[in-house]
């Protein structure tokens, strides 16, 4: 069954360090491209966590946010550089009386001077953090591909009706090309008839000059590849293989096909079948650039 490339997973995970929450969006891309945003602190397993989304996901665009919230907080260390504050007392002292600057040098003012805080982490281990967030993303990752599932069958069951209907557009196409053909060849033959003054036609030649412009008018192949086209999407569609590009590009054969024919024969019936036929295509791809 084919799976859509777009979707949203969440996971958490607990164990005795801390809680991780991930979530995963994905979308369309050809390829598989992936953004994660976490505490810079952890950057050092974005590799990894990269890693994890290949070895699920052939194709999409995911975006990641992890948070992580350590029950231990003592390896938070936060002190003061006095130095500095002594720095910045005096240098503010010295601009009041420079300016002439009434009030009070307050604890509130002296706080909002960033600089003067030291921040301090202690080294936690890393195999326990990985412990956290690995754990987390798998549970996300499931999630997502349960909906990635739901998605695909939506895709599933509106695209084979679509292909189905095109068939019967395709069919009713093929009941009309003999009458077409037999009208060409009667409006040829009275169009000869008045260019010759009603004169009397040579019917073998008359004959050769109308199969020849017959078979330019001829649109037998392309109806036959395009049907063929079409049951090669409904096989492939319900394997379990990884199908989007595949089925991209028969979308655009079919495409073709059908264009080719278009140009070739001019009919009312077969112009707006034609039409039906098209509208129906580039839903069906739009609906395709979702399948992974």
């Amino acid at each position: 069954m084919i799976k859509s490339m777009t979707g949203y997973g969440r996971g958490e995970y607990k164990n005795k360090i801390g809680h991780c929450t991930v979530e995963i969006n994905s979308g369309n891309h050809r390829y598989c491209d992936i953004s994660v945003r976490m505490p810079k602190q952890f950057n050092i397993f974005e590799n990894s966590v990269k890693k994890l989304i290949k070895e699920r996901f052939s194709r999409g665009h995911f975006d990641i946010f992890i948070t992580i919230d350590f029950f231990d907080k003592s390896f938070i260390k936060l002190d003061i550089d006095y130095r500095l504050t002594e720095e910045y007392i005096h240098a503010l002292s010295k601009i009041k009386k420079r300016f002439n600057i009434k009030g009070d040098l307050d604890l509130q003012t002296i706080l909002r001077l960033k600089d003067i805080w030291k921040i301090e982490e202690r080294k936690q281990d890393e195999r326990k953090i990985w412990n956290l967030i690995e754990n987390a993303i798998k549970k996300a990752m499931k999630s997502l591909e349960d909906m990635r599932i739901k998605e695909g069958k939506a895709i599933y069951r509106d695209t084979i009706k679509r292909i189905q209907l095109i068939k019967k557009y395709l069919d009713r196409l093929k009941q009309r090309l003999p009458e077409i053909m037999d009208k060409y060849c009667a409006r040829l033959r009275e169009r000869i008839k008045g260019l010759l003054n009603e004169l009397d036609i040579d019917e073998n030649r008359f004959s050769q000059e109308a199969a020849i412009m017959a078979d330019k008018s001829d649109v037998t192949e392309e109806v036959i590849r395009t049907d063929n086209h079409l049951d090669q999407f409904l096989n492939l569609i319900k394997t379990e293989e990884l199908i989007g590009r595949k089925l991209d590009f028969l979308i655009q054969e079919i495409n073709r096909e059908v264009n080719t024919l278009s140009s070739k024969v001019s009919d009312l019936l077969i112009s707006n079948l034609v039409i039906e036929i098209k509208s129906e295509l580039e839903k069906v791809r739009e609906q395709i650039q979702n399948v992974e």
